[in-house]
């Protein structure tokens, strides 16, 4: 089995058996990572091997002077546009279009693209980045934008737009406005993405497969511990449930841990074949869309319990549950019931040590949380 890494994150086993991100850029405090666990998708951009490619517009005067620099391995990003504008003398009202992209689509598709930027120095003019749909002859049909107009860190930018009757194609723009003598404009561009697809994935220079992190599940099946920070980036709508992670042996001896959308819960079940046992927490407990949370799915059998945010929010005994040597994964291999979320600390334990002595206690689950509770935002 060969594990490789590209230079930007995407982990691959040529077993199949893992598949994912590593996201240094969005996780819940400093100083960790995470792992991105989505659907498969494909780039229509070919960021690697793009450059930006200016047009000045609408301005007078003096024509602003242009300083861009391909940038390699700068905060973890391995190429970045480093841009730098100067408009001085005559200067006027200047719009400067940095980069387009032209893609083939239809109408009622489901389009996000998405890009890393930081500004240095953004004074009186806005940076400016559409997604648009428009017809054969490039008239806008439909678009949408977001703008920069200070000085900001590192972040992500996401764009979203469902295609209109006549779309031939979808273009995603980046301009810089209103450039006048006397404005210094310095920023970086990176990593930019087009999906087809309603929510933006991690960055992948071409195409990826569905995530999978699947592996030999290392503790007792009666005595165990899943903890996890979680941020939820989409939920499909065309399911009612999804799992976060399984215990599996087969389709008739499976413990899930799911995340259920149809009435926000979360469930803690062990299906046998025949018949599910379970607890869940009440409606509406359920990890937040876009946010992390702290998961804890706990199990002394035959006791289960499940933890949110350091407070226990479901607690039972299951009549019936399974002792099977299991294969920890993230999501189902048949079937559609997935989400695309973030997963950071993740962490197998055992409720109890060798001696019986109760290792994860409640008090010790609320500890860990409040320890990073701060900063989980």
């Amino acid at each position: 089995m060969a594990m490789s890494v590209t230079e930007y994150g995407l982990v691959k086993n040529d077993d199949g058996s893992m598949c994912f991100t590593i996201r240094p850029d969005d996780t819940p405090f400093p100083g960790v990572c995470s792992l991105a666990l989505e659907e498969s998708t494909t780039n229509y951009i070919d960021f690697f091997n793009s450059s930006p490619e200016l047009l000045f517009t609408h301005g007078s005067g003096d024509q602003p002077v242009v300083e861009i620099n391909e940038v390699v391995n700068i905060d973890g990003f391995v190429k970045t546009w480093h841009i730098k504008i100067t408009a001085s003398g005559t200067a006027s009202g200047w719009d400067c279009r940095l980069a387009y992209w032209n893609v083939t689509a239809t109408e009622n598709e489901t389009w996000a693209s998405s890009e890393y930027v930081k500004f240095l120095r953004l004074e009186g003019v806005t940076f400016k980045s559409w997604l648009a749909a428009t017809d054969a002859s490039d008239t806008w049909l439909d678009s949408t934008t977001y703008s920069v107009g200070e000085t900001i860190p590192w972040q992500r930018q996401i764009l979203q737009i469902t295609t209109p009757a006549g779309t031939e194609k979808i273009r995603h723009v980046l301009w810089i406005y209103d450039i006048d003598a006397g404005d210094e404009i310095e920023f970086y561009v990176t990593y930019v993405q087009l999906e087809k697809k309603e929510f933006a994935t991690s960055f992948v220079n071409g195409s990826r497969p569905e995530s999978k992190f699947r592996f030999l599940f290392p503790e007792s099946p009666i005595n165990w511990v899943v903890a996890f920070w979680i941020k939820p980036m989409y939920y499909p709508s065309s399911t009612p449930e999804h799992y976060a992670f399984q215990l599996y042996k087969s389709s008739d001896d499976r413990y899930n841990l799911k995340l259920h959308t149809s009435d926000d819960r979360m469930i803690f079940e062990y299906y046998d074949g025949t018949s599910v046992y379970y607890v869940g927490s009440p409606s509406g407990v359920f990890p937040a869309l876009n946010e992390w949370s702290f998961v804890v799915y706990w199990f002394d059998a035959p006791t289960a319990k499940i933890y949110l945010n350091g407070e226990k929010v479901a607690e039972g005994e299951l009549s019936n549950y399974g002792t099977s040597d299991y294969t920890f994964q993230w999501f189902q291999d048949q079937g559609t019931l997935k989400l695309s979320g973030l997963i950071s600390n993740f962490c197998i334990g055992k409720a109890k040590d060798s001696s019986g002595n109760l290792v994860w206690t409640d008090s010790y689950i609320q500890e860990v949380y409040n320890a990073r509770a701060p900063f989980a935002k």
